[in-house]
């Protein structure tokens, strides 16, 4: 059997395109700047000259190319009006990952998402100060799940806030016309933000833009500071290509390539993330929330790049490093000759059930394969509907007990896990109206030393788990 360790790569599992969920962490202190050290490399920034070696690289499988959504490049201007700066020089081929321990893994011409789709975020001053974020898109059919939040009701409307971040809270609602809001708000009272999302209305069926209650806005002084079609366009740009590589445990590092003269990402990262530091050579490290990747950008040779993985900060700033120039004739051979080899495997069910309108429900995990890596999946069927769903796990299961959350429109699935030789048996979920259910944790597979028990519960409100 292939070996059953994993690491999440939460960003690049799903077939359709996946918003950021855009969250601050409350300790205000990260934002000032004050490093006690500086973790950023002292090495110039990756050249742009071309290598003078090729590789031959082949791997089985099959791959969909990921969708990224295009944004305008910033012009530079010049403090010169009669003399313009030069425009900067642009590299000749494409950026590449090429370093020990690292694997290449895929290679790709980006297909943009679509465009039907609009992104405002609201904010005053620092990103510790309450702001909203705004994003409208044409509804595609599915409810997609709030990983590890709670859920609570206020006035009709269904709020999840991420269980670590509890000044957060996110709201979807379809505004009609085929359009639907996702809302992120920071330090926002609950009946001013129902109240926000209740008046949004489609003004313009073709872009997606909307009236709202400028009231509530200038009630917290905030005002429109970034806009984009898809919040990733202010994480990474223009993407049009993408490399994977994997460590030696099998976790992916993304490259992302972008055209733009001037790097303007540094100023709105702080709402994406937390940790966030600005180093040497214009390198900009933090973790995304709630994903829990690290980031890295920078720029040079007349792109943006972008570095994302589930490494620490300090060792992705240390691949950062090993990020070089491939000529055509090699980017065309990591192209066509790199085959990634995803694959989704056996599933188990760990949890079923009558919920309270009499429908049945089932949950569990379903395993999956990456480069030899076996990886993990949550899966549960959908409220009001025949079919199912499922996310990558945020949590390694095999590295020790855990539980997650998995917040579906009115229904919160709860996972619970333990090592296979733990003495915890069962676990106890309590939901917040004070009933308590145990369920039994058992084994599943019988090659993953993991036993996963798995509960659904349609009470709003925090949930209280525990093992014994």
């Amino acid at each position: 059997m292939p070996d059953r360790s994993r690491r999440n790569d939460r960003r690049d599992r799903r077939s359709t395109p996946e918003h950021i969920e855009v969250v601050t962490p409350d300790d205000p202190t990260w934002w000032d700047g004050a490093l006690a050290s500086n973790p950023f490399p002292t090495a110039p920034p990756p050249t742009t000259t071309t290598p003078g070696r090729r590789r031959r690289l082949v791997i089985v499988g099959s791959v969909a190319a990921v969708a990224l959504i295009a944004v305008a490049a910033v012009a530079a201007v010049s403090n010169d009006d009669t003399k313009p700066e030069p425009a900067p020089e642009v590299a000749a081929g494409h950026f590449v990952i090429d370093g020990p321990g690292l694997r290449p893994y895929s290679a790709d011409i980006v297909t943009p998402l679509p465009i039907n789709a609009r992104y405002t975020l609201y904010a005053s001053g620092n990103p510790t100060n309450p702001w909203i974020s705004l994003q409208t898109y044409r509804t595609r059919g599915d409810t997609r799940p709030a990983v590890d939040s709670s859920r609570r009701e206020v006035a009709g409307r269904n709020l999840t806030t991420p269980r670590n971040e509890r000044s957060m809270t996110n709201i979807t609602a379809s505004i009609g016309d085929g359009w639907t809001a996702d809302v992120r708000a920071f330090n926002i009272d609950d009946q001013q933000l129902v109240q926000f999302v209740d008046e949004l209305k489609v003004s313009d069926v073709a872009t997606g833009a909307v009236q709202l209650n400028e009231g509530i806005l200038a009630a917290n002084s905030l005002m429109s500071t970034r806009t984009a079609r898809w919040a990733e366009e202010l994480l990474f740009g223009t993407v049009t290509t993408e490399m994977r590589a994997l460590t030696s445990d099998g976790t992916a590092i993304t490259l992302r390539e972008s055209p733009a003269d001037v790097d303007t990402r540094p100023a709105t990262l702080a709402y994406f993330t937390t940790g966030l530091f600005g180093g040497s050579n214009g390198y900009t490290a933090a973790t995304l929330v709630p994903s829990g990747e690290s980031i890295v950008t920078w720029a040079a040779g007349g792109k943006l790049l972008s570095l994302t993985g589930q490494v620490s900060t300090s060792r992705l700033l240390e691949i950062s490093q090993m990020v070089r120039v491939a000529d055509d004739s090699e980017w065309r051979t990591l192209v066509f000759g790199l085959h990634p080899d995803y694959r989704l495997g056996e599933f188990a069910e760990a949890g079923s059930g009558v919920a309270a309108d009499g429908s049945p429900w089932r949950s569990g995990v379903q395993l999956a394969e990456r480069g030899g890596v076996t990886e993990y999946l949550w899966w549960w069927t959908v409220p009001g509907t025949p079919g199912s769903d499922s996310t990558p796990t945020a949590s390694d299961l095999a590295a020790g007990p855990g539980n997650e959350t998995i917040v579906v429109g009115s229904t919160t699935y709860v996972f619970v896990w333990v090592p296979a030789d733990s003495r915890a048996t069962f676990a106890s979920v309590r939901a917040a109206d004070g009933s308590a259910t145990t369920v039994q944790l058992r084994l599943l597979f019988a090659d993953v030393p993991v036993r996963v028990a798995a509960m659904r519960i349609d009470v709003p409100g925090a949930v209280e788990i525990s093992t014994a």
